[in-house]
């Protein structure tokens, strides 16, 4: 039932359970490391579906030898290795904040491509390669002056730069790197875009229609553009209409009496003034 039984590998760990319920602390004879089960042991079974079982049987008749050839855990490695490896990141030219290094890490490993091969897609606009959505995300992590700056300095060594930074020095050598980004975005993302932007449109042209027919409004600007007139006969002649016309041009120019009474108040209604 459980496997070929090799009690001359060794001695069979004896069973767990102990008298009254309580269980031993025990080791078993594990030859190699093994990963640990995340389980929470119970030290007394007693009232429990344990009470009654027993791992004996199971432990006598057992092989690990597979087992433990299948499941090893690794070895730590060599604590000179370690700190070896730390004195090496110490060496690491770093010019970005650690959060923004961090993302950027994160932003290069999931678009996965070499860094001159990215170059060469960004500078052939090839959105087959370079997908909207990454090009989007590299937006986010545009050099800043500060950078730019700082990673000049550190031209010389750039072997020693750190990973983000080290992405960041072979992308500033693309020509209108920010400007190529957002035309792969934009290209990628313009059928999005246009259907976001056409129920817009529409309400604007609908609107249009609207006061082009409305009598309301064509009486308004009758009077906007009588009092305009007026306004300006005295400097600049009169007009008899204008290329344009925003209510909030309309020169909010307070009368000489003191009073609170403005140009956009007689054109409301003189109630307002």
């Amino acid at each position: 039932m459980y496997g070929a039984c090799t009690r001359s590998a060794g001695p069979c760990a004896p069973s767990l359970s102990g008298a009254a319920g309580v269980t031993d602390a025990r080791a078993l004879p594990v030859q190699v490391p093994l990963p640990m089960v995340n389980w929470v042991p119970l030290r007394n079974v007693a009232g429990t579906v344990f009470e009654s079982l027993t791992d004996e049987q199971v432990l006598e008749e057992l092989d690990f030898t597979e087992f433990e050839a299948q499941f090893k855990a690794k070895q730590s490695k060599d604590p000179l290795l370690k700190i070896q490896g730390r004195k090496k990141k110490k060496e690491t030219i770093t010019v970005m904040e650690t959060n923004r290094a961090k993302n950027l890490v994160i932003t290069a490993r999931r678009i996965g491509m070499e860094h001159d091969f990215l170059k060469e897609t960004i500078l052939a606009t090839d959105l087959t390669e370079l997908l909207p959505e990454h090009a989007e995300l590299l937006l986010n992590f545009i050099p800043t002056e500060e950078e730019i700056s700082n990673l000049e300095k550190h031209s010389h060594h750039k072997d020693r730069l750190d990973e983000a930074e080290r992405f960041m020095f072979e992308m500033l050598k693309v020509e209108r790197y920010e400007s190529r980004l957002r035309i792969i975005a934009y290209i990628g993302f313009f059928d999005e875009i246009l259907l976001t932007a056409l129920p817009q449109v529409e309400a604007v042209i609908s609107a249009c229609d609207g006061l082009l027919g409305s009598k309301s409004f064509h009486k308004l600007l009758e009077i906007i553009l009588a009092f305009g007139n007026y306004m300006n006969s005295a400097k600049r002649g009169s007009a008899f209409g204008t290329l344009y016309m925003r209510i909030t041009l309309v020169p909010n120019s307070r009368i000489l009496n003191p009073s609170t009474c403005t140009t956009i108040c007689v054109l409301i209604g003189p109630s307002t003034c």
